[in-house]
């Protein structure tokens, strides 16, 4: 035999028994039962996931996608199959359902076949859905892992106990632990054991079972449990579990009232500096909040377009200094043309200010279209962080929260540990007396506006994390945030701070008190009415002397 030859048939011997080694493993075996029907395929699908093998799992993905097939090869053997793409003679080429390798005859090419010669296996859609969740429960997303376990445990199906237990053993995240932990016990609430369903309860009010309270609820009001301690566990369960839900109540309360008030802060810093410190009522505050968003969506959509998706979680850091810089730039344009003709004259600057807005709105509509624009959040600003059962904190909102922050602070030190800062505290309090000085007010004028402008753009970047944008965006905050400003005293940013802390925590507690939120508004609008008849000034007047010359 020559040596050519005897390497050939080396490795056509070497490849049979690697691919008898493949065949005979319990995952292939698996695989092949997947073809079947009914119970066995049910069962063939679960015994994959408990594998927890890629390559098997690839199976219930063809599955899923109806391109799990059957074939019978030349030797008469049936193998389990999935189709590549339809070629031009209207063959198909086959790859092992287990694995991916190619299909090849006795003489090592890769077999296609006509598209009749393949037998498709159908999943029902019980079996479908179920081998969804199989599917999530082994891959990498830790909420997905959670999601699919729960929806595994209300199945209270023993023959996916061992399922569950070996996720829990390989599972390192902690809350989807914990939700594999309350699969488990709802799983073990079918047993016909009742010392293991009364544990199981016990268990489950520990875990602080929103599930298990409306089960437990049910389960007693139609006297299904028949048992009397696992009827008595439930009940102390029940107690415990509304106990803990009015902790959460209060907390996610707390949040919300939070998460509105550094809203209401990022708007209401920029009218700190235009209506607070240049008596400016600009009407227009919110058509530049708009402009800010709008800024941020055409910066999303240039990530999209010119830079690499690795590239496109920096895009709302980038877009905060050039929302800014729009807006301060359309700030400048308004200050000139028509602010600064009106100084001192309060009531023409509001009419004036709300003809810019209502203009601001309509060339909105005309170059980006009446609907809303969708913006994306970026991957490390969806989701939450869970805090405790029951309350989630969402990134976004956290995000907006430290950007409120940031603005707060950042202005802060430009007005008041800045040279340029105490500058337009000089011609805010004294025009005539800071020009005799050699400043120049106009000059001033004109960059503060710019600032306060720039600080409703970033605003509007912010508030663009939080929903689609479009061109009545600006209408949503404008009234509350001017309630912030006036409520925490014209001018300061202390005032500010209190203010949207007064405004979005009261607006979330009456909410929650009236379960309306058109009710929580006016409840506050009232409230703040109430406030200034007896504090006019608001929380923090202003006990200087201004002199309101131009």
């Amino acid at each position: 035999m020559t040596r050519p030859l005897a390497v050939a048939l080396v490795a056509l011997i070497a490849g049979f028994a690697s691919a008898q080694t493949a065949a005979d493993t319990p995952a292939a075996q698996h695989v092949r039962a997947l073809t079947g029907r009914g119970a066995a395929q049910t069962a063939a699908a679960i015994e994959i996931a408990k594998l927890r093998d890629a390559d098997a799992d690839m199976a219930i993905q063809a599955l899923l996608d109806r391109n799990l097939h059957t074939y019978t090869d030349a030797a008469g053997e049936t193998i389990a199959v999935v189709a590549g793409e339809t070629a031009a003679d209207g063959r198909v080429p086959l790859r092992h359902a287990y694995g991916g390798a190619p299909v090849v005859d006795a003489a090592g090419a890769h077999v296609a076949v006509p598209e009749d010669a393949l037998t498709a296996v159908t999943a029902g859609r019980k079996l479908r859905k179920l081998g969804r969740e199989l599917l999530r429960l082994n891959g990498p997303d830790p909420q997905a892992r959670r999601s699919a376990a729960f929806f595994l445990g209300r199945q209270q199906d023993d023959t996916l106990m061992p399922l569950l237990m070996a996720a829990r053993d390989s599972e390192r995240a902690k809350w989807t632990l914990r939700g594999i932990d309350e699969a488990i016990e709802v799983t073990r609430l079918a047993d016909e054991d009742p010392q293991v369903r009364a544990r199981a309860v016990e268990r489950l009010a520990a875990l602080h079972s929103g599930y298990a309270l409306n089960e437990f609820g049910k389960a007693l009001e139609a006297g299904s449990e028949t048992d009397a301690d696992v009827v008595e566990a439930m009940r102390r369960a029940v107690a415990r579990i509304e106990r803990w839900g009015i902790l959460t109540d209060v907390v996610q309360t707390t949040w919300n009232g939070l998460s509105l008030a550094s809203i209401l802060g990022v708007i209401a810093v920029g009218l700190a500096i235009t209506f607070g410190l240049m008596k400016v009522i600009n009407m227009a505050h919110g058509e530049l909040m708009l402009i800010g968003a709008y800024a941020t969506y055409l910066v999303q959509a240039g990530f999209k377009s010119s830079l690499p998706a690795s590239a496109f979680a920096m895009y709302p850091i980038v877009a905060i200094p050039v929302a800014f810089v729009t807006a301060a730039v359309l700030g400048v344009i308004l200050e000139h043309l028509i602010v600064r003709h009106l100084y001192g004259r309060p009531l023409d600057t509001l009419l004036a200010t709300f003809g810019v807005s209502l203009g601001l709105q309509q060339l909105a509509r005309h170059t980006f279209g009446a609907q809303n624009v969708d913006i994306a959040s970026p991957g490390w600003l969806t989701g939450g962080w869970q805090i405790i059962t029951g309350v989630v904190l969402p990134y976004n909102r956290l995000y907006i929260l430290a950007l409120s922050v940031a603005c707060i602070v950042g202005t802060y030190a430009v007005l008041l540990r800045s040279g340029a800062g105490l500058r337009i505290r000089a011609v805010t309090q004294n025009r005539q007396m800071s020009a005799c000085l050699g400043i120049a007010t106009r000059k001033v004028d004109r960059w503060t506006f710019a600032f306060g402008s720039g600080l409703a753009g970033v605003g509007g970047c912010a508030l663009s994390q939080l929903g689609n944008v479009g061109p009545d965006l600006g209408q949503t905050y404008i009234i509350d945030a001017f309630m912030v400003v006036v409520l925490g005293g014209v001018g300061k940013l202390a005032g500010v701070v209190c203010g949207a802390f007064m405004i979005g925590g009261g607006n979330k507690i009456l909410e929650g008190m009236t379960s309306s939120p058109v009710a929580g508004k006016v409840l506050v609008l009232v409230a703040l009415i109430l406030f200034l008849q007896k504090r006019p000034l608001g929380v923090f007047p202003d006990k200087g002397r201004h002199e309101e010359s131009a």
